[in-house]
C-alpha cells in the first residue's frame, strides 16, 4: 500500500467530516456522517471499475501517452478524455476521477470530497482553499476563494511534493474544473507531474 500521511487535514477550519479509506483510497469527506455508507460504496464501484479495466488494459497503468481505447465505465471514459485532452497517460487524471464520481454519486447532498489534494465540491456555502506546496514559502499562505455554482473540482499536482512519477519542478499547480479527471490531468501536465503509482 503507498500510504502517505496526510497531515494537511489537521488544518481545516470547517466541519471536522469523516475519512472514509479503502486499500490505497483515502478520502476525507465533509458532509453529513449519514453519508459514511453510502461514500464507502461509491469508492468500492469505482475502484472495481478501475481494476477490472487495468487487469484487461494492463498497460492503461503505466502508459505516459494518451489513451485512446473506447469503454462504458464512466470513470475510464472520463481518465481516455483527460489524458488526450492534456496529452498525458490516463492515471495522471485517476485521483480527481476518483474524488469527482464518488461525489457524484452522492449528488444532490451538499459535500467536499478530499483526495489526496484533489476536491470534489457540491455546496453553496464558499469556500476558501488553502495550497500545500511543499517547501515554497508561499505554502499553506495562499489559496482559492470560490464561488462557483457546484458541484465543480480543484485539482493541485506538484513536480517536488508526492509520490507521483514527476518530470517537472513547480512546487503547485492549481486547475479548477467541472471535471476531476481534466483538472487532475491538466494540473499534473503543467506540473510536470505525469502518473499516478496507485489508485488514489
Amino acid at each position: 500500500m503507498n500510504y502517505q500521511k496526510r497531515f494537511y487535514r489537521r488544518m481545516i477550519t470547517d466541519d471536522a467530516g469523516f475519512q472514509v479509506v479503502v486499500e490505497e483510497t483515502d478520502l476525507q469527506v465533509h458532509g453529513s456522517p449519514d453519508l459514511k455508507a453510502a461514500v464507502l460504496q461509491a469508492v468500492k464501484k469505482q475502484r472495481s471499475d478501475l481494476k477490472t479495466y487495468i487487469n484487461q488494459y494492463p498497460l492503461f497503468k503505466s502508459t505516459l501517452q494518451p489513451w485512446e481505447l473506447n469503454t462504458s465505465s464512466p470513470i475510464i471514459q472520463a481518465m481516455s478524455i483527460a489524458s488526450r485532452v492534456a496529452g498525458v497517460g490516463p492515471m495522471a487524471a485517476v485521483a480527481g476521477a476518483v474524488a469527482e464520481h464518488v461525489g457524484k454519486a452522492l449528488f444532490p447532498h451538499e459535500i467536499i470530497l478530499e483526495n489526496g489534494g484533489d476536491l470534489f465540491v457540491n455546496r453553496k456555502k464558499k469556500i476558501t482553499t488553502a495550497i500545500f506546496a511543499g517547501k515554497s514559502p508561499l505554502s499553506m499562505k495562499i489559496g482559492l476563494h470560490t464561488d462557483m455554482q457546484g458541484p465543480y473540482c480543484i485539482a493541485t499536482s506538484s513536480g517536488t511534493v508526492g509520490h507521483s512519477r514527476s518530470f517537472g519542478k513547480s512546487d503547485a499547480v492549481c486547475v479548477i474544473s467541472h471535471s476531476g479527471a481534466l483538472a487532475d490531468a491538466v494540473a499534473g501536465d503543467v506540473a510536470g507531474e505525469y502518473l499516478a503509482n496507485s489508485l488514489p
